[in-house]
């Protein structure tokens, strides 16, 4: 995910205990030197997996996050202008039809709507989901 500073956050999955959120300042891409993520755990949500999150973004606006996991939707508004504070809030569960099959997750142009993607199997082709807002 990018902020609209060009600060980068990359979010870990795949591990039980200690799930990271991890923020690369706008000013280090184009460092020759090696840099360190500043990172924060990831809160506790419900319903998450091994595997999970499986996707996040950013509105083009930079006020709201949102992140994927098998069973839910996860929304903040950011505050502050701080990712990785405004993840330590309160978030809200948001509908979504594609459990289990969970793919990705995006808002649109003007951060109005957000979509998700389904994985398809042998016997189903994936889906794209549009969600407005209300």
């Amino acid at each position: 995910m990018v902020d609209r500073h060009g600060n980068v956050f990359i979010v870990q999955s795949h591990t039980n205990d200690n799930r990271l959120i991890g923020r690369l300042a706008a000013s280090q891409w184009n460092s020759t030197h090696t840099v360190n993520l500043v990172t924060t755990n990831l809160p506790h949500l419900p319903h998450m997996r091994d595997s999970d999150p499986k996707s996040a973004d950013i509105s083009p606006d930079g006020a709201e996050l949102l992140l994927l996991t098998h069973h839910t939707a996860f929304y903040w508004k950011i505050l502050d202008d701080s990712v990785l504070t405004s993840i330590k809030h309160h978030y809200t569960e948001l509908p979504t039809k594609t459990s289990k099959l969970v793919k990705g997750i995006a808002w649109d142009a003007q951060g109005r709507n957000y979509y998700e993607l389904s994985v398809g199997d042998n016997t189903t082709t994936p889906s794209l989901y549009i969600y407005h807002r209300l």
